[in-house]
């Protein structure tokens, strides 16, 4: 059984699309467990509409935030494999029978696939860099290729449960230490090569929502070097860098010029600390004018302070 866990909070708009698109999977064999975390308008009347024995349906008596409504299903989980979808995602009707039988028949832990940007209607496959079956040991790029978010990946609950791997409670950006522990603990990692999850964004999506809570981040980055201490990926400067320049320059959409201005700061400011020649990055030079603007401090300011202004 793979148990897919869908986190709830304020997206009445799409959690309809989301819960379909899974009811009319090819694969059977799975639960779903839908965790309302609070959330406002008819979502509680709206989940309940659907009469469907796959259905586990639970609300939170206070909004504990997205790390506990996704801890809390994975306790709640019966199938071998887990799995996450975003309440405001949806998914192919193939998803989990291809993901599965790549993972059933390659004997996998983790399984990647490609996946589908959704903004304003538009759909753009986001293609990943293919990979015969590995590991990070044997592939530290992984690290860098993959994206650290949980939505497109379906892996064994006993690589989760043996390894007390938690999303974090308190900290926003969650998934960036969660899915670093999985791709760590993972001995045998596989890709389905088609583009099965569609990930939404929109104007409250956490893609375009920035807040003071952006500084999190760094207490996300600190887990995940706690995680590689004993085993030095040689990627892991690199992903630090490419998570940092890319939060940095989506202080575009924060309004708060203090916020953003501060976040910049300390952004140069943990790269410098923790000695990461940020200047020489592969992914700075991969970027070309985006990377110039991202990797000089008063450039960044400038750029985000423009955006904002005309946005």
């Amino acid at each position: 059984m793979i148990s897919i866990i869908i986190p709830v909070y304020n997206t009445e708009k799409y959690i309809e699309e989301c819960i379909k698109s899974l009811l009319e999977q090819t694969y059977n064999n799975y639960e779903i467990i839908i965790i309302n975390d609070c959330s406002l308008g008819n979502i509680d009347e709206l989940i309940k509409n659907y009469n469907s024995s796959k259905i586990t349906y639970i609300k939170n008596k206070h909004n504990m935030g997205i790390g506990y409504s996704r801890n809390l299903g994975i306790k709640k989980s019966k199938g071998e494999y887990i799995c996450f979808i975003d309440s405001d995602d949806y998914v192919d009707k193939n998803f989990l029978q291809l993901m599965y039988d790549k993972l059933h028949n390659d004997k996998l832990d983790l399984v990647v696939c490609d996946y589908n940007y959704v903004e304003n209607g538009k759909i753009t496959p986001v293609i990943l860099k293919d990979f015969q079956i590995t590991n990070l040991s044997k592939s530290p790029e992984l690290l860098v290729n993959i994206p650290l978010g949980p939505c497109n990946k379906i892996v064994k609950k006993s690589i989760i449960v043996n390894n007390d791997i938690k999303f974090s409670e308190t900290l926003k950006y969650e998934d960036v230490s969660f899915v670093a522990s999985l791709l760590y603990f993972s001995k045998r990692i596989g890709k389905v090569s088609k583009p099965l999850n569609y990930f939404r964004v929109h104007e409250l999506s956490e893609t375009t929502t920035r807040d003071s809570k952006v500084f999190d981040i760094f207490e996300e980055l600190n887990l995940v070097k706690e995680i590689y201490k004993h085993d030095k990926n040689e990627c892991l400067n690199e992903l630090i860098i490419s998570i940092l320049f890319n939060y940095s320059i989506q202080q575009r959409y924060q309004k708060d010029k203090n916020i953003r201005n501060n976040f910049i700061d300390s952004v140069f400011k943990y790269l410098e600390e923790n000695e990461i020649d940020y200047k020489n990055s592969k992914y700075i030079k991969s970027r070309g004018i985006r990377g110039f603007i991202e990797s000089h401090k008063n450039i960044s300011k400038i750029y985000c302070s423009i955006y904002s202004m005309f946005k």
